[in-house]
C-alpha cells in the first residue's frame, strides 16, 4: 500500500462543519474491502478564517483513495 496526501483549502466554515465532514470521510475512508485506511487528518486555518485540512490515507491506489 501507497501513502496519500488529499488537501481541503477553505473548505470547512467552522468546527461543527469539519467535524461533520470528518464522520463522513471516516466512515468511507475505512470500509472493509475499499483498499482505503484514513490514518491522520491535520487541520490548518486558512488566511481568510476558515478551516482547511491535510488527510493522510494509504491505499491499494490513488483510485481506490478518489
Amino acid at each position: 500500500m501507497q501513502l496519500y496526501v488529499i488537501q481541503r483549502r477553505n473548505d470547512f466554515r467552522d468546527a461543527a462543519d469539519l467535524e461533520a465532514a470528518a464522520a463522513r470521510s471516516t466512515a468511507e475512508g475505512d470500509k472493509e474491502g475499499s483498499g482505503v485506511r484514513w490514518i491522520r487528518s491535520y487541520v490548518v486555518q486558512e488566511e481568510n478564517g476558515e478551516l482547511g485540512t491535510f488527510c493522510i490515507y494509504e491505499g491499494d491506489s490513488a483510485d481506490a483513495v478518489r
